[in-house]
């Protein structure tokens, strides 16, 4: 015993030298992101928004170009639609690298240097001299566009507390939805022009070069292991004692590791969780229904109503109204989320993210029907660009509260169960353009605007379900975070702990015992043992 006692004491005590060189933030450090004054928090956010504002600008802008491309070399407009769908499929697949990136190496690494490359493969739309060329530029450009897409909502929980960061997210994600609409206005009036069509590429490379030149000089890196890695190597460097470190320092994972983790979580998410597979679906078709419009749009009132291209466009300026009242909508329902998490503590109650977007569900339903139904040519322009406002805060609420509800409720694996949700979203998303113009001039206006009403409406009442059946769904998830209402009292979590039985009443509270937690533990430990087997065996 007295041998067993030494051992611990020389232990601690080697723990303790140990520590006395690891390098790491106090709760109050001014250097550390958190901590940061608000007005430079602000300024990180306004850039990386205005990053990805310049990357989904560039994904419709091409629409403009279509007629254009097709007149000039001589091939169908099914075909360079594809330009639009190659670059949304980049979406799906840059994440996958990219994300991991910016865990290893610190934020602006990876997504600076990836916002470079993207702005010169712009370039292909503006010298290509065959649609081959401006096809896989346009792959390539969406594909490190992705970048900022898969990295800045990391810049943006680095820096904003939880109680202060749902402003900051909803005005990345109205950014996101802004881009796409106003891409085809700017392109349109370009296009119509003497400048042409290869002056919307020139447009971007220089638009995104400018924003490209202010994020290198004044983007702080907000990635606390990073910064904190960077002070290690400092003060290596100071005083010559090699032993300052860090705790990711400790730790031996490869890029390549993260890439698999980014991977296999993923798919074992969706393929077991409930409540992240329905919320993906709902996700998948209203992000698809953003694109689709970029060719529905131009049906109605450019072939329909005869509107010259740029006028044509600027409808969509409708349903950019629509998604700054969204906008409005989210921050103004902020101090009752608030409200709800002081009262729960601290902890995420991610059924409280689901009225606002119940809204939007019902929004969407009546945008979609009100434009299908006013669109006719004989009839004036002003309802069916109306509709388009109802559209865009219902497109904006489902978004921003579906991937918020998702952060909540996996909080633990959040970054899979978003980069999973992302993956199959850009992938659906990217069909959406091939069949949109075809679908809106066979059936008409009217009737293909209602089945993709019909379809929302079968959807709508998924947040309402999970709102008001929460313990039921959440029951259905090994992962899901219990909230505020579904958590132990720490009386009820030691007498659990003692006893490792579970009664019927806390069954009925959704409380989970400490074995009930590590038997998920050890569930998800054999799915990514089993498929990261599955996944070297095939390399």
């Amino acid at each position: 015993m007295a041998a067993d006692e030494e051992l611990a004491l020389k232990e601690k005590r080697a723990q303790s030298k140990e520590n006395a060189f690891l390098v790491s933030f106090e709760d109050d450090d001014p250097e550390r992101p958190i901590n940061w004054k608000r007005r430079k928090k602000v300024w990180v956010t306004l850039i990386c928004s205005l990053i990805t504002f310049v990357v989904s600008f560039n994904s419709s802008i091409f629409s403009s170009d279509i007629v254009a491309l097709s007149e000039y070399f001589d091939i169908s407009q099914e075909v360079i639609i594809l330009g639009i769908t190659v670059y949304v499929l980049g979406f799906a697949f840059g994440p996958v690298l990219f994300g991991p990136l910016s865990e290893l190496y610190g934020r602006n690494l990876g997504m600076l240097p990836a916002f470079l490359v993207f702005i010169l493969f712009n370039l292909c739309t503006g010298l290509g001299q065959n649609v081959q060329t401006i096809i896989i530029g346009r792959f390539f450009s969406g594909l490190f566009g992705a970048a900022p897409l898969a990295v800045v909502a990391g810049n943006l929980a680095d820096i904003w507390p939880t109680r202060q960061r749902g402003v900051a997210i909803a005005v990345y994600t109205a950014a996101v939805y802004m881009g796409p609409l106003l891409g085809p206005i700017v392109g349109g009036f370009t296009v119509a022009s003497s400048l042409g069509f290869r002056w919307t590429a020139w447009f971007v490379i220089m638009f995104a070069g400018a924003v490209f030149l202010v994020a290198v000089f004044t983007l702080p890196e907000t990635h606390a292991p990073t910064l904190l890695k960077r002070k290690a190597k400092q003060l290596r460097k100071d005083t010559k004692v090699d032993k300052y470190h860090t705790a990711e320092e400790a730790k031996t994972v490869s890029i390549m590791d993260i890439i698999r983790s980014r991977l296999v979580m993923p798919i074992v998410l969706l393929a077991t969780e409930l409540p992240l597979m329905l919320m993906t679906i709902y996700l998948s078709f209203v992000y698809g229904i953003t694109y689709l419009i970029l060719v529905a749009y131009p049906v109605e009132f450019e072939e329909n109503r005869g509107y010259p291209l740029g006028v044509g466009d600027l409808p969509f300026l409708g349903v950019a109204v629509g998604i700054i009242i969204g906008l409005i909508i989210a921050v103004a329902d902020t101090p009752r989320f608030i409200r709800k998490l002081e009262i729960s503590k601290g902890k995420p109650i991610p059924k409280e993210r689901l009225p606002t977007m119940m809204i939007g569900g019902i929004l969407l339903v009546i945008g979609l029907f009100w434009f299908g139904w006013t669109s006719y040519p004989h009839a004036s322009w002003i309802p069916p660009t109306l509709a388009g406002m109802a559209i865009g805060s219902g497109l904006f609420l489902i978004f921003l509260q579906a991937l918020n509800y998702i952060t909540d409720t996996y909080t633990r694996v959040a970054a899979s169960a978003v980069a999973g949700n992302a993956f199959v979203r850009a992938m659906l998303a990217a069909g959406f353009p091939l069949f949109g113009g075809q679908m809106f001039r066979n059936l008409g206006v009217d009737w293909a605007s209602s089945t993709l009403g019909f379809i929302s409406l079968v959807l709508v009442p998924i947040p309402f379900v999970f709102y008001f059946f929460d313990e039921w769904v959440r029951g259905k998830s090994r992962y899901a975070k219990e909230d505020g209402k579904l958590m132990c009292t720490p009386s009820q979590l030691k007498e659990k702990q003692n006893n490792e039985v579970e009664s019927p009443l806390d069954r009925r509270r959704g409380c989970r015992s400490s074995a009930q937690t590590n038997e998920a533990e050890v569930w998800h430990e054999r799915n990514m043992r089993k498929l990261s087997r599955y996944l070297s065996d095939s390399e």
